[in-house]
């Protein structure tokens, strides 16, 4: 679905860049006819459902496992979101070739690139050419080279802009891809075993460390005031980085994962006693045993909303009366979320499979009854940003998690109460 999302953004570019120049094609007339006709519901929701219906087809002979559900995006807010993020993911690039060309004695104007780079990539989306080899850099180098600049500047700018896009997001996948398969756990049975040996470095240890430390200090804060005794749970530990990090701050907290490779790890630096295997949706211990839970980018990995109800249903059964439950997600309102999930997540790691059901953190009561205490946002900037970006970045962050896009965070925490 985000192909059906980028060929009308790109669509759009390609139209409103072709009238800015004069020349529009009779087929992005079309495209763009069709994009705007997306907007109205009934046509939306039907596209998708026939979508939907046509990718389960194609793909049960190779696999098995249910097609991710995209119903959210029959809901005008999310799609109109969605698509805001592609032409901003779209216009980037377009204006990347307007500053190369810009270096050349013989540019060409930013409308013209925007459309040039729109029409070209709409083309190689619609002929379903991988990266658009063969495809965008020829029809990039005859634009520029029809407005007059000479073969070779030519050919350095289109060589520019393909390796900023395509390039960099292939180098970095066959690096990665390298690493996986050299780290594979011989003796996998889940997604989540088979990349035991990998899971710390699916993002930058000096980022990985930070949100640890701001997580567990939000929830120590939310604890110290809401929760008088100290013995909690994290459902979904994996390597116990977070069970180690609460123990330290005072808190008596176990921990369960359904991966044996993952407790295996854990279990090595916090002992068997303290994690064990066990599911979210059959927590291995009796009725009201703990006094708080949290868990951190589970629930999002379930199958179903179904299943997503059925893990609060066991969440709460272990919880004392008044106990908390504090969940950590994703927050899919984030600008950059379709665009980093769809394009730069899936290059970099192999944590998300891409049949995730993510938890909306404004609209809990789709999950469970249970009554909302708070709901925190936090974080803008991206997870492989370097440390001195992040450090240059943090003030900004920090206004933007006091002011009212805090909603559009890259993160949220939401407190329930049993």
């Amino acid at each position: 679905m985000d192909r059906l999302l980028d060929v009308t953004a790109l669509s759009l570019l390609a139209l409103f860049g072709g009238l800015a120049v004069g020349y529009v094609s009779g087929w992005v007339y079309a495209l763009a006819l069709a994009s705007g006709l997306s907007m109205l519901t009934p046509v939306r929701r039907t596209v998708l459902q026939i979508l939907g219906t046509a990718a389960e087809l194609l793909a049960r002979p190779f696999d098995a496992t249910p097609v991710a559900t995209c119903a959210r995006l029959a809901d005008l807010n999310t799609w109109s979101i969605g698509l805001a993020t592609s032409l901003i993911a779209w216009l980037m690039p377009g204006v990347g070739l307007w500053g190369l060309s810009r270096h050349a004695s013989q540019g060409i104007g930013l409308a013209d690139a925007i459309h040039t780079y729109a029409a070209s990539s709409l083309a190689s989306l619609l002929t379903l050419v991988p990266g658009g080899v063969l495809v965008i850099g020829p029809e990039i180098l005859t634009v520029l080279v029809e407005h007059g600049m000479a073969h070779a500047p030519a050919l350095l700018t289109v060589l520019g802009v393909r390796l900023s896009t395509v390039g960099v997001s292939v180098a970095m996948g066959v690096l990665f891809a390298v690493f996986h398969l050299s780290s594979e756990a011989p003796d996998s049975a889940t997604h989540f075993d088979d990349i035991a040996n990998a899971y710390d470095v699916q993002i930058l240890e000096s980022r990985r460390k930070a949100l640890l430390v701001r997580k567990t200090e939000m929830m120590k804060a939310v604890l110290d005031g809401g929760c008088s005794r100290k013995r909690g749970l994290d459902v979904g530990c994996g390597q116990g980085a977070y069970v180690g990090r609460m123990r330290e701050l005072g808190f008596d907290v176990e921990g369960i994962d359904t991966s044996a490779g993952q407790v295996r790890f854990a279990v090595h630096k916090l002992g068997d006693e303290v994690v064990r295997v066990g599911s979210v949706l059959d927590i291995p211990y009796a009725d009201a045993t703990f006094d708080f839970l949290f868990n951190i980018n589970v629930l999002h990995h379930l199958k179903s909303v179904a299943e997503q109800r059925r893990a609060f249903v066991e969440l709460f059964r272990v919880l004392k009366p008044g106990g908390l439950l504090l969940v950590h997600e994703i927050n899919t309102r984030n600008i950059l979320f379709r665009f980093y999930m769809g394009y730069v997540f899936p290059t970099l790691n192999c944590i998300d499979e891409g049949t995730e059901q993510w938890l909306l953190a404004h609209k809990f009561e789709i999950y469970t009854s249970a009554p909302v205490v708070e709901v925190r946002y936090f974080t803008f900037l991206p997870d492989f940003l370097p440390a001195l970006l992040v450090k240059l970045g943090e003030p900004v962050e920090r206004f933007l998690e006091r002011s009212a896009a805090r909603v559009f965070s890259a993160h949220y925490m939401v407190v329930l109460r049993k």
